[in-house]
């Protein structure tokens, strides 16, 4: 294997390490916990969408989306 094949192996390598890091601290961090515990908590989310069991962060993406005629996003 060429010299050149092993540093972008382990650049890979690191990169994914690094993701994981950095998704594992999202779903510990106090911020996520509020997010959570206030979605959980909501009469209205569960009204719109019934009871929520999970919520989860997307492990490849996150979602966004602006509805119509406001200026507000849900994430």
């Amino acid at each position: 294997m060429s010299n050149t094949w092993s540093k972008v192996i382990v650049a890979g390598l690191v990169g994914l390490l690094l993701y994981a890091g950095i998704f594992a601290y999202a779903l510990h961090s106090d911020s996520f916990k509020f997010v959570e515990k206030t979605i959980k908590d909501s009469h209205n989310v569960e009204a719109l969408v019934g009871n929520i069991q999970s919520v989860n962060l997307s492990l490849l993406c996150s979602f966004k989306e602006k509805y119509v005629n406001s200026d507000e996003f849900a994430t």
